[in-house]
């Protein structure tokens, strides 16, 4: 190879056995790594997991309309297969509770998730562990009512699966309160939400 014909970012490599060739540079945030058949080197764009945390406590009241969390929102590329998991740690009264869903790209092929409730102290009345799976992403546009009667805190933890079709989009928690009352209902910071790419 003729080294004076390398740009920068470019780079030597083994082309066969006592042969050099020129590897161009790649583009924006790929990376290397060895060719499907494992005979060179190539730039690769790959799709990394996704990960989102609150860095602040969020507070609704009197209000059982679903709104975006000011935080929890990952990208989710075009027919992808991900692996979604969640922390959530909310407060609120008996009165109010607290309930949320998600928006989704339009027509994923298939969506599901479990989720598991903790109480951070004292007696829950939580919803227990749920189960929802179909194939129109209603299983996490259907919203869920966590019954929450302690403002120090409830653990959420929920894990899930969703097979994105040929629409990227974003994974957006969304949530208010189950019943409209004055008490607060809040998402605490360092609840956080993560997509990881299968």
């Amino acid at each position: 190879a003729d080294i004076s014909a390398i740009v920068a970012g470019g780079m030597l490599t083994g082309t066969g056995t006592g042969t050099i060739g020129i590897l161009a540079k790649g583009t924006g945030l790929q990376v290397l790594r060895t060719n499907a058949g494992a005979t060179a080197l190539e730039f690769a764009t790959i799709t990394l997991p996704q990960a989102a945390m609150k860095d602040a406590d969020e507070t609704v009241n009197s209000t059982t309309t679903l709104q975006n969390d000011d935080d929890l929102v990952v990208a989710l590329s075009a027919s992808t297969d991900y692996i979604i998991l969640m922390h959530l740690v909310m407060g609120s009264s008996a009165n109010a509770d607290f309930k949320y869903d998600f928006s989704v790209p339009t027509s994923p092929t298939f969506v599901g998730y479990r989720q598991h409730i903790m109480p951070l102290g004292g007696s829950a009345s939580a919803s227990g562990n749920i189960i929802t799976a179909d194939n129109t992403a209603q299983g996490l546009e259907n919203d869920v009512t966590v019954l929450c009667a302690d403002a120090n805190g409830h653990g959420l933890m929920m894990m899930g699966g969703i097979r994105n079709g040929s629409n990227a989009g974003n994974l957006q928690l969304r949530w208010a309160q189950g019943t409209s009352h004055s008490d607060d209902t809040t998402l605490f910071r360092s609840s956080w939400l993560m997509a990881i790419p299968v």
